[in-house]
C-alpha cells in the first residue's frame, strides 16, 4: 500500500496554507471541487465520484508519488484502498515518531537530526489506513517542556491550527495537561482526548506515562471519530493498550454518530434535561493544597520515562543551550522518592474524592460553542470517566448538529 512507503519531507507550513488556501478550487473535467472546509466523507465522496483524484489534492505538497500509488489502488480497488483515511493528507505534532525523512524532535534542538527505529504505534496504524503524511507542526509554548524548531506558538497548538487553518484534512495531537483540549477550544475545532492507553504513547516523545494520551484534532466530530477509531487498539510496545483495549466498541465509533445522542442527557433541547447551578464545591475540596503534587510527579516521572528516549532516537548533538526550565527541574529531580510516591497518591485521592465523585453524578469532548465580542472561539467540554468515549461521542455530535456553530476562520493581512 502507498502508506507503507517513506514519506515525504517535512513542507513549511507557510507553503502548505499556500496551496490550501491560494489554490483552494480543484477542477477535474467538468467538476470543480473545493477542499477549504472539507470533512472526510467530503473528500471521500470527492474521490469516489472522480471529482477530485489525491494527486489533485496533493498535488506540489512533495507528496505526488504516495498519492499516485493511491489514487491507483483506488483504481483497481485494492484491499483497504476505500477506507475513510486512505489518500487523504494529515499533519502530526512533531512529537510523534516517523521511520522516513521527516525530523522526530518534540520542537527540541536537542534531537534535530536524530533517528527513529520505527514509527510510532498510531503512526504505522495510519499508514496501514492508508493516510499520507504531510509534515509536522508545533509542539511548544514558553512553559513547554521542549522547544525551538518549529518556532512559538501559543500552547502546544501547531495541530489546533493547521486543523482550524485547513492545512490538512485531520491532524493529531498529544496531551499531557491540556494539549488537545485547550488549543482545540482557543482555534473551534473539535478535540478528543481519548482514555490513556486507549491510543499507543509507543514513539511517541513521552512527558508522564500516567497522563501522556494522543487524539484527533479536526474540524467536525466525525472527522475526529473516523481518526480516532484508526488510531485505538492494541499495541504490545504500550501495555497501557492492553488494558484500555475492552473500552472499544464492537463495530468501532461511526455508530454513536446519533442525531439524538442527547437524549437522556442533561440539557433540555433535543430530548436532554438541563442541569442549571451545579454545586461542586463539596468535590474540589479534595484538591485543596498549596502543593503542586502534579508537577513533582511529572518531573519525576519524566525523568524516568526521558532515559527511555535515546533508545529510541538517537539525535546528532546535544543542545544544552536550548534546554528549558522544565528540564532544568527534571535533571534536578532524584526519581521516586517518598516524596514523590506521595505525590501520585495524593493525586489518585484528589482524582477518586474529587472529580471522579462529582462526574459520577454528572456525567459530562471538546468542540466548538460559540464566540465572543471580539470574535474569538470558544468550547465546550464534555468529560466523563475513563472509557466513556462512546458516550461522549453521542453528546457532542448531537451538540455540533444542533448548534453549527464553527465557521472557518478570517485572515488578516
Amino acid at each position: 500500500m502507498a502508506s507503507t512507503k517513506s514519506s515525504p519531507l517535512t513542507i513549511p507550513l507557510f507553503l502548505t496554507w499556500m496551496i490550501l488556501f491560494l489554490q483552494p478550487m480543484v477542477s477535474s473535467g467538468n467538476h470543480t471541487f473545493s477542499n477549504k472546509e472539507a470533512t472526510l466523507q467530503d473528500l471521500q465522496l470527492a474521490l469516489e465520484k472522480n471529482q477530485l483524484t489525491s494527486r489533485q489534492l496533493l498535488t506540489r505538497m512533495l507528496c505526488i508519488k504516495l498519492a499516485d500509488e493511491a489514487d491507483r489502488e483506488r483504481k483497481a480497488k485494492e484491499p483497504g484502498s476505500l477506507s475513510g483515511l486512505h489518500g487523504l493528507p494529515i499533519l502530526l505534532k512533531d512529537n510523534f515518531a516517523t521511520k522516513d525523512k521527516m525530523n522526530t524532535t518534540a520542537g527540541s534542538l536537542a534531537l534535530l537530526g536524530s533517528i527513529v527505529p520505527r514509527d510510532a504505534g498510531v503512526v504505522s496504524k495510519l499508514r496501514k489506513a492508508g493516510a499520507i503524511f504531510l509534515g509536522k507542526v508545533s509542539v511548544r509554548t514558553e512553559v513547554c517542556p521542549v522547544a525551538g524548531v518549529l518556532g512559538l506558538v501559543k500552547e502546544s497548538s501547531g495541530s489546533a491550527i493547521a486543523a482550524a487553518a485547513n492545512l490538512a484534512a485531520v491532524t493529531l495531537g498529544t496531551e499531557t495537561d491540556g494539549s488537545i483540549l485547550c488549543p482545540s477550544n482557543n482555534n473551534a475545532i473539535v478535540g478528543i482526548k481519548p482514555t490513556v492507553g486507549l491510543t499507543s504513547r509507543a514513539g511517541v516523545v513521552p512527558v508522564t506515562p500516567r497522563q501522556d494520551t494522543d487524539g484527533p484534532m479536526c474540524r467536525t466530530v466525525a472527522d475526529a471519530v473516523y481518526v480516532l477509531y484508526a488510531i485505538a487498539g492494541l499495541d504490545y510496545n504500550d501495555k497501557a493498550t492492553i488494558e484500555a483495549s475492552k473500552y472499544i466498541p464492537r463495530g468501532g465509533y461511526k455508530q454513536f454518530l446519533k442525531i439524538d445522542g442527547l437524549k437522556g442527557k442533561r440539557r433540555r433541547r433535543r430530548g436532554a434535561v438541563l442541569v442549571e447551578n451545579v454545586n461542586a464545591s463539596k468535590y474540589l475540596e479534595a484538591y485543596s493544597t498549596s502543593i503542586d503534587y502534579e508537577t513533582l510527579a511529572m518531573t519525576a516521572v519524566f525523568k524516568l520515562a526521558i532515559k527511555f528516549l535515546p533508545k529510541t532516537t538517537s539525535g546528532k548533538k546535544k543542545h544544552k543551550e536550548y534546554v528549558q526550565q522544565f528540564f532544568l527541574d527534571t535533571e534536578a529531580a532524584k526519581g521516586i522518592g517518598q516524596k514523590e510516591k506521595e505525590a501520585i497518591l495524593n493525586l489518585a485521592k484528589m482524582s477518586r474524592d474529587g472529580f471522579e465523585k462529582l462526574m459520577g453524578q454528572y456525567p459530562g469532548i471538546i468542540l466548538p460553542a460559540g464566540y465572543d465580542r471580539e470574535g474569538l472561539p470558544f468550547g465546550l467540554c464534555f468529560g466523563g470517566l475513563k472509557g466513556s468515549e462512546t458516550t461522549l461521542i453521542e453528546i457532542a455530535y448531537a451538540f455540533e448538529q444542533a448548534t453549527k456553530i464553527r465557521r472557518p476562520p478570517s485572515f488578516k493581512h
